[in-house]
């Protein structure tokens, strides 16, 4: 139990940390002052959290009274995280008005003094002994202390965080609103229940507090989405001016070839640029005879200074007028002109000058218009500058975001997931804490899947994407996703049907994981925008190896003018908007089955639903492994293999997470925190087979791999580069520095077992998924055959009818209620529970039925 509290504590540290990473980069996206505030706020919040879990790990020596310490460490610890939260909106509230630098400034003060306050607090407790007594198990309220900050978030939920909410008016504040309910959830939970360390309440409160950390984490995800899009506008907008710049100066040319009047450029030298016709036909001269002399050479007579006025005019800037002027022929005649010289400026210097002339006797209105169309030509170069410094922020910006998603996301986010599947190999978990770990689990997984979008878009874009083919059963794909969606549409009252799919196997070749892609999306889509009626899922096989997919709802449809658009980048149409959503998934939907050489259609009209189609080629295959062979799981390495292992990573949770699935299984494992370190442990210790991180500082994994291998030689070792990065290329790199294989990180531990089986031939010990496990994922929804053998399982016949009862009520906090009694009724009471709960959680209320009638009932039935 001190493993676990332990690792909720450092998993509420990480999600505030990562949060504050992801405020910071928007705020150098965005430059406002929300952002870097709230992150500094949650890092403290986190810090003053994780505080109680350093107490725990490296004080307990030395304090006598642990039971009365470690309540006092949570309460005070959670006082200050409240307190922290408010002073941080408290700020942002009082200079809402201050200038980006001013607010910046505060900023730094501000983390200072919520530095200094964190730390003060963590120092003073620390070096107190004697602590107060703040747990009373006896007492209706057990943890009074945990009321003060109880009070603080109720106090802030009221007020406080509604007013930054109305002023802000973005999803990180309303985030934050949100947020305040899981802080207050938690702090009732330990309040009332906890009576004890390490009881389900205090476990459930950690958990809580994990989820309130992630709201406004993903309340700052959402938000860099909006400016990403915002940006990308930016940079779409700007294109479209350049085309119109294009077709403007076009525009201003032929106005210049057409004007009668005399029109001639210079450089602020005074050497001639440019000559219009009307220019040419009155003075005589062609425009190669004309272009690259100087103009006191070509125009003024030589006994007059006529030059004079385009000096004035590159050198001081301004406009100037003769309306009495002598030029010359090219034949040597000179005539009487009125001529105007205009500079040529450009942010704020004077490249040339332009001199617009006509004989005195041919004066024309038209001079009125060319100047005019001078000066659009000045304003329209002005607002191409604008656009292209910020397209050329936009572009930056994006290049920062794309590079962060890729790898410092992606590597915090590989610890919350790891330490999940660390937590869900635990059997001592009661299924309600595994239930938890699993949506902790989902949840990571889900922001993967926005992080992945994005990378998927960059990909798209540059032509990185590439198909990994593969032998599969599309039988098998279309069940798991028809029990996902029907678990969507249970939950808003929708039914769901799978038509077309049959009994047997279907084994096609292709990319499982981009047909997976689209459907998800497709489906997901369907199922958020249908309140009332079905979403159903149909399979056609058509010739030439072509499957037909079709997902139909009974929604509001889609508007035909917004049918146009709906397949590019972060276009909804009107419902849309209103349901939320990033606005991506039909658009990599789109690029995906053009990458595959399917086709990806839309049929809808407004009030009759709508039908998306996607029709793919996909050859036969030879058999693949069958759901329940993939349902296994690894219990530990075969006797007859002994596994050393170095793990080389410079952060150390990834190092401790990786070296606890390894022990887990049974191999010995050193771990190394820099390139420098793993060299010096190889002289001592020498493994079979080493898990490098690319991406470290000072000595490279790159790096490290070369110097092992100029050393040893590339077959004493079996490396394995462990990256964030996505790409191709950085792959490549590693497999060239020496490599065997890559794993991109976040990834599963069946990864990490897969690979060293491949590498070292070793054998592993099997167990079979727990039942909580397997039978929720795949045969739920299924009551048991009436002819199926249930062997050593009976419930006693009073039990039976209080089930049957709260049954036909539909009654599940009763139901509820009799599963914990079942619990409490040894070996086979538990086993009953554990196929009955799973059909509870669904909603399965007939197949409970059906199950328990399919059971011995032990004792006399009345009615």
């Amino acid at each position: 139990m001190w493993v676990t509290h332990a690792l909720l504590e450092w998993s509420s540290f990480g999600v505030a940390a990562f949060a504050a990473l992801l405020a910071f980069i928007h705020c150098a996206m965005k430059r406002d002052m929300v952002s870097p505030v709230i992150g500094v706020t949650l890092l403290f919040a986190g810090c003053s959290d994780a505080f109680q879990a350093f107490a725990v790990d490296h004080l307990a020596e030395w304090i006598t009274d642990i039971q009365t310490y470690i309540p006092f460490t949570w309460a005070v610890s959670r006082f200050l995280s409240a307190l922290i939260l408010i002073a941080g909106v408290g700020f942002l509230l009082s200079t809402r008005d201050q200038n980006y630098h001013k607010a910046l400034s505060a900023v730094v003060i501000t983390s200072l003094v919520l530095a200094f306050l964190a730390y003060g607090t963590i120092y003073i407790t620390t070096i107190t002994h004697a602590v107060p007594q703040t747990l009373f198990p006896e007492s209706f309220l057990t943890r009074p202390w945990d009321f003060g900050p109880l009070a603080l978030y109720v106090i802030a939920g009221a007020f406080l965080f509604p007013r930054f909410h109305r002023e802000e008016r973005n999803y990180i504040s309303h985030s934050l609103m949100i947020g305040v309910i899981p802080h207050a959830a938690a702090q009732l939970y330990m309040g009332f229940g906890s009576q004890i360390l390490f009881d389900p309440y205090f476990q459930a409160a950690h958990f809580i507090k994990i989820l309130a950390y992630l709201l406004p984490l993903s309340g700052l995800v959402i938000e860099i989405l909006k400016t990403y899009q915002h940006e990308r506008m930016i940079v779409e907008s700007f294109g479209t001016i350049q085309k119109e710049l294009r077709k403007l100066d076009g525009h201003n040319k032929l106005v210049l070839d057409s004007v009668g009047d005399g029109v001639v450029g210079f450089d602020a030298e005074g050497t001639t640029t440019s000559i219009n016709p009307s220019a040419q036909l009155i003075l005589g001269y062609t425009e190669e005879e004309f272009i690259g002399k100087p103009a006191h050479e070509l125009i003024f007579p030589p006994n007059l200074e006529g030059e004079k006025l385009i000096n004035a005019s590159i050198k001081d800037g301004k406009v100037y007028k003769e309306t009495d002027g002598v030029f010359r022929r090219k034949s040597g005649t000179t005539f009487r002109v009125e001529y105007v010289t205009t500079p040529i400026l450009e942010d704020g210097q004077t490249l040339g000058a332009i001199i617009t002339f006509m004989e005195s006797t041919e004066r024309r209105l038209i001079e009125g218009y060319f100047y005019k169309a001078l000066q659009e030509i000045s304003k329209a170069r002005e607002e191409a500058d604008n656009l292209r410094e910020a397209a050329e922020s936009a572009n930056k910006s994006k290049s920062i975001f794309l590079s962060v998603m890729s790898h410092e996301i992606r590597t915090p986010l590989s610890v919350i997931l790891g330490y999940a599947q660390i937590l869900q190999r635990d059997h001592s978990l009661d299924m309600k804490h595994r239930d938890a770990v699993r949506k902790i689990e989902t949840s990571g997984n889900h922001l993967l899947e926005l992080i992945n979008d994005l990378l998927d878009i960059s990909k798209i874009e540059t032509g990185e994407v590439e198909l990994t083919l593969s032998d599969f059963d599309l039988h098998s794909l279309l069940l798991g996703l028809g029990d996902m969606s029907r678990n969507q549409c249970e939950a808003k009252n929708l039914r769901f049907h799978l038509k077309g799919v049959g009994q047997s196997p279907i084994y096609v070749y292709g990319d499982e994981r981009k047909v997976r892609q689209i459907l998800v999306n497709l489906l997901g889509n369907a199922v958020k925008f249908t309140d009332q009626g079905e979403v159903t899922l149909t399979l056609e096989n058509q010739p030439d190896n072509k499957f037909r997919f079709t997902v139909s709802d009974t929604g509001n449809g889609i508007r035909s003018e917004d049918q146009v658009n709906i397949f590019e980048l972060f276009k909804q149409g009107e419902e849309g908007f209103n349901k939320g959503g990033t606005g991506l998934g039909l658009a990599i939907s789109w690029e995906l089955s053009e990458l595959m050489e399917g086709e990806l259609s839309l049929e809808s009209e407004v009030g009759q639903g709508s039908s998306f189609s996607l029709t793919l080629e996909l050859a036969p295959a030879s058999p693949v492994p069958s759901r329940s062979q993939r349902s296994r799981q690894v219990k530990e390495l075969s006797r007859k293999f002994d596994l050393r292992v170095l793990v080389v990573d410079d952060a150390k949770e990834n190092r401790e997470m990786l070296t606890e699935i390894l022990q887990d299984i049974g191999a010995e494992v050193f771990a190394a925190g820099s390139g420098k370190k793993a060299l010096e442990q190889l002289k001592e210790f020498m493994p079979d087979i080493i898990f490098m991180d690319m991406r470290m500082p000072v000595m490279s994994g790159e790096e490290t791999t070369q110097k092992i291998i100029g050393h040893y030689g590339s077959g004493r070792f079996k490396i394995v580069g462990v990256t964030a990065a996505t790409s191709a290329n950085d792959q490549n790199k590693m497999i060239t520095a020496g490599c065997k294989r890559v794993i991109s990180k976040p990834y599963r531990v069946e990864q990490i077992f897969k690979c060293i089986q491949e590498l070292l031939g070793v054998e592993y010990e099997y167990q079979e998924v727990p039942d909580n496990q397997q039978e929720d994922q795949e045969d739920a929804e299924k009551p048991p055959s009436k002819s199926k053998e249930l062997p050593d399982m009976c419930i006693p016949a009073k039990l039976f009818l209080e089930f049957k009862e709260g049954i036909d009520q539909n009654d599940i906090p009763e139901l509820e209620k009799l599963l914990e009694t079942l619990r409490t009724l040894g070996d086979e009471g538990k086993l009953v529970e554990s196929h009955l709960w799973p059909l509870l959680k669904k909603g399965n209320f007939a197949g409970m039925l059906d199950f328990l009638e399919n059971i011995p009932v032990v004792g006399v039935l009345h009615d």
